[in-house]
Formats: structure tokens, sequence, C-alpha cells
């Protein structure tokens, strides 16, 4: 959360995390920015945590329109 937030602008609006194996995680993260980076990026910020194996990652833009117009990027 600290690594993702650490911007000022990116805030964790859901995060999930549980082990899948010996020392490996899988997480679902849900970030909303201001200046949303895409969901690779935000992946690379976290590949220091090598025991994350699998990682699904939501970005919505803070400033976004209700409904279908902005749906969030999920990868």
């Amino acid at each position: 959360r600290d690594l993702l937030e650490a911007d000022g602008i990116t805030r964790v609006t859901d995060l999930h995390v549980w082990r899948v194996g010996y020392k490996q995680f899988a997480g679902i993260v849900s970030l909303k920015s201001a200046r949303p980076k895409t969901a690779d990026e935000y992946r690379a910020d976290l590949s220091v945590h090598g025991e994350l194996v699998h990682l699904t990652i939501e970005v919505s833009d803070a400033e976004a329109l209700p409904a279908a117009a902005n749906s969030p990027q999920v990868s």
C-alpha cells in the first residue's frame, strides 16, 4: 500500500493478498489516481516484491465520469 500511495496522488481503495504457495502470494488491488498509470506500470512498481507471483490490478481515474463511459482498466 505505501509503495503505491507514495506519489501522493494514488489511493489504494481495495487490497487483498493471500498465500498461494511457500513464500508466494497473489493479490488484487484497486487504485484511484488523479493521474493514473497503466496497470503494467503499477505492476512494475510492485516488482520489488518478488513474492507476488500473481497480481490483478484495477486502475480508476479519480476524475472519471460515472457509469460505463470510463470503465476501469484491469490487467
